[in-house]
């Protein structure tokens, strides 16, 4: 159900992909910025991606739309890409490159179940 179809046209619409835009860019700039991230930034991070993973994984209530895991998907995907630049940067300490390492295995695993689920 798309929510622009219930406002008239050229209407402020804060949409489901703003939502998860504007999350996703939050919990992660860090990563989007090629920067260390914090003990505390880093558990908001992993309660995000398992959040996120959850939805792709289907783990989450059977109810989402399906337009919420596909930008799910999406966003695993972009933040995926963000941690990738940012270990490569050659910027980041111990604990940040291998949070972000960690994190994008969990991604990697998750899009592959996500995928044989769907097969």
């Amino acid at each position: 159900n798309d929510i622009s179809m219930h406002y008239a046209s050229g209407a402020d619409v804060y949409s489901m992909t703003d939502i998860f835009q504007d999350a996703r860019r939050a919990i992660w700039k860090e990563a989007i910025e090629n920067r260390n991230v914090n003990s505390y930034r880093r558990n908001l991070q992993r309660n995000h991606l398992a959040l996120l993973i959850d939805m792709v994984t289907r783990k989450q209530s059977p109810l989402l739309p399906d337009d919420a895991i596909t930008l799910a998907r999406n966003d695993l995907r972009t933040i995926k890409g963000a941690l990738q630049s940012a270990i490569n940067s050659g910027n980041l300490n111990t604990i940040s490159a291998s949070h972000y390492r960690d994190s994008i295995a969990k991604i990697d695993a998750a899009m592959e179940a996500s995928i044989n689920m769907e097969i």
